[in-house]
């Protein structure tokens, strides 16, 4: 629901606007809060970095280096992104915290089978807090 500043502000531009202005207003579901600062420093601190790690030990390279962490979180959303909308891929910029918390355990999941690699889950809780959320 737009805030009566919000609409203030929305009818003020349609009407400054020419007649015959072509206008496009794009609306988009809010499926809950925007993924928080400490889920973003744990992914790339604990999740990208051990991979990182893991891929030196292994002699991984592309072209002779070994994939550094913006390689390595390009993978990690191609390869566990899925936790939108039917399974649709989203950037970790564009996350709610139910999906980030969802896409840090594909990550885990994905560590572990492909690359023998226990990632250790920082809130061993966030299942039970995602409920929480939810129920609010």
């Amino acid at each position: 629901m737009l805030s009566v500043t919000q609409k203030q502000l929305r009818e003020r531009y349609l009407a400054g606007l020419k007649d015959g202005v072509r206008v496009k207003e794009n609306l988009a579901k809010i499926d809950g809060r925007n993924k928080s600062s400490n889920q973003v420093r744990a992914y790339f601190g604990l999740v990208v970095e051990m991979i990182r790690y893991r891929f030196e030990e292994m002699g991984v390279d592309v072209c002779g280096i070994c994939p550094n962490k913006e390689m390595i979180h390009d993978i990690l959303i191609k390869a566990c992104g899925g936790v939108g909308e039917m399974g649709t891929t989203l950037g970790l910029s564009k996350m709610t915290t139910v999906q980030a918390s969802q896409f840090f355990e594909n990550c885990r999941t994905w560590a572990s089978t492909q690359l023998q690699l226990d990632i250790p889950n920082p809130d061993i809780n966030w299942k039970e807090k995602l409920n929480k959320i939810g129920e609010q």
